[in-house]
């Protein structure tokens, strides 16, 4: 019995001709239509002014974690004597979506002050972020500036 028939030949010259013609447009597709979203993660000096009473402190720094298009955040009044470790340890706050240009944060932010909500929307433009962030469930949404700061790797330290 042969196993080199026509129909045989004919079954699986198809099947292979299927796969590669799919796994071709798939890869197509992906290359045109699919896309990873801009890296943003990192820290950002915020300039913000008409800053509601809930409040404490001023917020100066907005840490932005990312994975995928899902952000985390956290909104510190200056980095003080916290080293990078020690801001790794505090677990973020604000937790929000990366959509089309815009970013979404929202949740609280005890270590500034005691509003009960904070949302903070705002775009990318090169290393900038700008929008409106919102204090407390009923305020106005202030307009913020911000700028990506560049982190200064440590100095290797000798024996």
């Amino acid at each position: 019995m042969s196993h080199f028939n026509g129909k045989s030949l004919a079954f699986y010259g198809i099947a292979i001709g299927s796969v590669v013609v799919l796994f071709n447009a798939v890869t197509a597709y992906g290359e045109t239509h699919l896309t990873a979203p801009p890296s943003l993660g990192g820290r950002y000096r915020l300039q913000i002014e008409n800053l509601p009473n809930c409040l404490q402190k001023e917020p100066k720094i907005l840490l932005v974690e990312q994975s995928g298009v899902y952000l985390h955040g956290l909104l510190l009044a200056e980095q003080g004597n916290l080293s990078p470790e020690a801001l790794a340890e505090e677990k973020p706050t604000l937790s929000g979506k990366w959509q089309g240009k815009e970013l979404q944060l929202s949740g609280a932010a005890p270590l500034v002050g005691s509003c009960d909500a904070v949302t903070l929307k705002a775009t990318l433009q090169g290393k900038n972020l700008n929008g409106t962030v919102r204090f407390g469930s009923s305020a106005d949404a202030i307009a913020f500036a911000s700028e990506k700061e560049t982190v200064k790797p440590k100095a290797a330290q000798g024996h």
